[in-house]
């Protein structure tokens, strides 16, 4: 990422008595970002309604303070000297009304319960076109390696129940998944997620179906028979795989065997 050496500031304002309101960082003159604050509050309010509505009460009255300044300093650390003055302030008491915690980002920044339902409520029905290969690719390297909480999980799970998904996008996630190979660690998730879990008779119809006619190459049969070896099956078991195998390859292809027990 983009670093460059820079000449910067980090400063107050404040409104003639030293009580600071707002900390920040700039790499222009002290009067040049303090007509930038003003500007903003006048013109473009909403992107810190807090800090506007103060500057437009108290205007003509916002002084700008420089607290810390650095020569030749790479960009990034100048991000991390605004972040440690906003802290130190915070812990210090002053009522500052940063909407962020500083830096580059949004880290601390706090969207009220009404923003989030109004953003919620614009985005309703809205239709967007199919997202770009560097679109996708961005949005799967920003995701890489981030753990949702468990309350986000059981939020998402919760949205989830009763959803029902069209034939179009079955076949879709069906198509983005063919040829997908699993991690051994992903595997391993899976299979512990799995413990337990029982189907219906329905569920399990319908995986059986899903199977049917569908190609097993050699190296998969091999790894498939290598896990078998030895494995002990109870004569429950045996029966079972043998009324399966006797209801895939006979009753659901309407064909009978001479010699087949359940075919007599």
């Amino acid at each position: 990422m983009h670093n460059p050496i820079v000449s910067g500031t980090i400063y107050a304002l404040h409104n003639g008595d030293h009580n600071y309101r707002y900390i920040g960082l700039t790499t222009k003159t002290p009067d040049e970002r303090l007509k930038g604050h003003i500007d903003t509050a006048k013109y473009n309010p909403k992107k810190n309604p807090h800090k506007s509505r103060w500057i437009l009460k108290h205007e003509g009255s916002v002084f700008i303070q420089v607290l810390e300044y650095y020569s030749d300093i790479p960009l990034k650390d100048l991000h991390k000297r605004e972040m440690v003055c906003i802290a130190k302030a915070k812990i210090e008491g002053w009522d500052l009304l940063n909407a962020t915690d500083g830096g580059e980002g949004t880290s601390g920044l706090k969207i009220s319960e009404e923003a989030k339902a109004a953003s919620s409520a614009r985005q309703l029905g809205v239709k967007r076109g199919p997202q770009s290969q560097e679109t996708r690719d961005k949005i799967r390297i920003a995701s890489t390696g981030r753990k949702h909480t468990e309350e986000t999980r059981a939020r998402l799970s919760e949205m989830r129940k009763g959803r029902i998904l069209s034939e179009e996008t079955k076949a879709k996630i069906a198509e983005s998944s063919k040829g997908k190979l699993h991690t051994d660690e992903a595997r391993d998730k899976i299979s512990k997620a799995r413990t337990g879990m029982s189907f219906t008779e329905e569920h399990r119809a319908n995986i059986g179906k899903a199977s049917l006619g569908r190609p097993v190459s050699s190296e998969t049969r091999k790894l498939m028979s290598e896990q078998r070896k030895g494995v002990p099956f109870s004569e429950d078991r045996k029966e079972n795989m043998a009324r399966a195998q006797h209801k895939r390859w006979h009753t659901d292809m309407g064909k009978t065997k001479d010699g087949c027990r359940f075919c007599i």
